[in-house]
């Protein structure tokens, strides 16, 4: 099954090989979902805040740096969080 690879890829497993996080922009990004955390809601994993929190700040403030900063994220995980809450509007 090739065709799973590539998603397998984005999963986390603990030792019993569970899957126990998704990784949905790939594990080089911020953006989780974890269920042990926030109730399994997309996450910035740094920050802990959720995508939707930092996609309506930046829509409010019109400032992705200004959010980062206000939220003690990475401006790349601000940037995905966003990227993210926009694939699952156009899904």
């Amino acid at each position: 099954m090739p065709f799973v690879k590539p998603f397998l890829a984005d999963l986390s497993f603990d030792d019993d090989l569970v899957a126990v996080a998704w990784w949905p922009l790939g594990k080089n990004r911020e953006v989780v979902l974890d269920p042990s955390r926030s109730f399994g809601k997309p996450i910035v994993d740094s920050a802990a805040v959720p995508t939707a929190v930092l996609t309506h700040a930046v829509r409010a403030e019109g400032s992705l740096e200004r959010v980062a900063d206000w939220y003690e994220a990475p401006l790349e995980a601000v940037k995905g969080a966003v990227e993210f809450e926009r694939k699952l509007i156009a899904a």
